[in-house]
């Protein structure tokens, strides 16, 4: 009778602990089954070999990935200067498309549909380069290839702060954004690509001398 109130005082015992050891509103059963989840998923990464030596380049290339993206927030910064110096406040237009100067750009004007007489009004285009700020978030969106033949036309056609844009005014500065594209989206991305399979292939060679 001894030993077996000796065994239930421990029983409560390890219970109580259990509670005071799991966080307040989850119950040691639900703590328990995700603590045999975890372990399930640790069984099965170390099933896989090659999914380690994945993990643990792509852990091993974050200081050069850091360094890249460094490089490439650098040569983005540079190009977003440039950009404004040449196009900063040539983007805006007059709302009537009759008007293509700025000082002629006010009172009313209707707009051909419904006969509704609308204010005139010099806005600016969305994806401009007024600013460092706004020039280096429309360099970033050109590296992601997302309507940056949009944005490239827009400068094309610019012309200078006080007048409207016209149609194909400055073609040449399509080479400047091609290569923008081209050293930006490819060459950056390709450094990354590269940084990581490297740092795969030296994970993997090392793997292959341990076993060895």
């Amino acid at each position: 009778e001894k030993a077996g109130k000796a065994a239930a005082e421990e029983a409560k015992s390890v219970k109580a602990e259990e509670k005071a050891a799991a966080p307040s509103g989850v119950s040691p059963r639900s703590l328990s089954s995700v603590t045999e989840e975890q372990k399930k998923t640790l069984q099965h990464f170390k099933r896989w070999p090659n999914l380690q030596l994945v993990v643990s380049s792509l852990i091993f290339s974050i200081p050069s990935i850091t360094t890249i993206c460094g490089l490439g927030l650098f040569f983005t910064l540079i190009m977003a200067i440039l950009f404004q110096q040449l196009f900063g406040g040539s983007l805006y237009a007059c709302s009537d498309a009759d008007q293509t100067v700025k000082l002629a750009c006010v009172g009313t004007f209707s707009d051909g549909g419904d006969g509704q007489l609308l204010e005139r009004s010099w806005d600016n285009n969305p994806r401009h380069y007024d600013n460092v700020f706004a020039s280096l978030l429309t360099m970033m969106e050109l590296l992601t290839i997302e309507d940056w033949n949009g944005i490239m036309h827009a400068a094309i056609d610019a012309t200078d702060p006080h007048h409207a844009p016209v149609r194909d005014h400055q073609p040449g500065w399509a080479f400047l954004f091609m290569g923008y594209i081209v050293l930006g989206s490819f060459f950056v991305m390709n450094l990354f690509v590269g940084v990581i399979v490297t740092a795969y292939n030296d994970a993997k060679t090392e793997a292959d001398l341990g076993l060895g």
